[in-house]
């Protein structure tokens, strides 16, 4: 379990690997990967691939509560990133949040894009002082 811990992101894999190896050898490790990671992620890709590929009602209306998620953890990102700057910097803090809005509003912007260049101009423009 130790060794798993080391590389994040592949605990899981690692640990298949290791106790498919503890029980049976590299036969069973290979094996134990291979199942263990494998078949879920060929199971999510066939999933989603029906239901981007589906007409059926119930089916769009999922996909529109993901998108909907979506947006929201990309708002609620925005939001804990903009709180300390609106304290530190109301007025500069606010013309920010506005334009980004408007932004998005107006313009056909991935939310993501605006996250990145509002980032980076906050870092150049609002800057607490030295």
């Amino acid at each position: 379990y130790a060794v798993s811990r080391v590389t994040p992101g592949t605990n899981l894999l690692a640990l298949y690997a290791l106790l498919g190896h503890r029980l049976g050898g590299w036969r069973l490790a290979l094996a134990a990967v291979a199942v263990g990671a494998l078949l879920p992620a060929s199971l999510a890709v066939l999933i989603a691939y029906a239901y981007s590929h589906s007409t059926s009602p119930m089916v769009t209306a999922i996909m529109a509560g993901a998108r909907a998620g979506g947006v929201a953890v990309f708002l609620g990102a925005a939001v804990r990133l903009l709180k300390p700057q609106l304290v530190a910097h109301p007025r500069t803090g606010v013309a920010f949040a506005v334009l980004a809005f408007l932004v998005v509003w107006m313009l056909p912007v991935s939310l993501f894009v605006v996250l990145l260049v509002s980032g980076a101009a906050g870092s150049l423009w609002l800057r607490s002082a030295p």
